[in-house]
């Protein structure tokens, strides 16, 4: 239970992501290139106060890169949720991101969705299940081998 614990805490952690509420542009920050993700957040903390937002499709989205070109939005392939006590969101899609000042605007109007980006943490959050989980079958391996051992031994086998 404590190895699941550790795993996810090391998920949350590497969750690491900058919220924004998109009235007609918001502007971001790029020091790490690299995949990022774009979350659409349901609930979040802005500027000290708790907001909702609700759930937008990547194509209700436009990136515009440091070049002043428009990039390409990947829609996520797979569905990744997440919930902390601060925070919930749905990653909808990823891009390439090159170092700079980044621009995200809403593709047709429409309501302000809150927005969150930040390099993608699907690496860092295999790993600690990868780590976690194998210390799990490892620690029931181990139990299940000294459970064997001691029911043999009370049986009568004394061996």
């Amino acid at each position: 239970m404590l190895v699941l614990l550790a795993g996810t805490i090391g998920s949350i952690a590497s969750f690491d992501l900058h919220t924004c509420e998109v009235q007609d542009e918001a502007r971001f920050e790029v020091a790490d290139p690299g995949v990022w993700v774009v979350a659409c957040e349901t609930r979040s903390v802005l500027g000290g106060m708790e907001r909702t937002g609700s759930l937008i499709a990547a194509s209700d989205l436009n990136l515009v890169g440091p070049d002043g070109e428009l990039r390409p939005l990947v829609p996520a392939t797979q569905i990744i949720r997440y919930a902390e006590p601060s925070r919930a969101g749905t990653v909808i899609g990823t891009f390439d991101a090159t170092a700079g000042t980044w621009a995200i605007r809403l593709a047709d109007g429409g309501q302000a969705p809150l927005i969150a980006v930040g390099p993608d943490p699907t690496p860092s959050m295999a790993w600690w299940t990868l780590v976690s989980g194998g210390l799990a079958i490892v620690l029931l391996g181990a139990g299940a081998g000294f459970g064997w051992v001691a029911f043999r031994r009370s049986a009568g086998g004394g061996t």
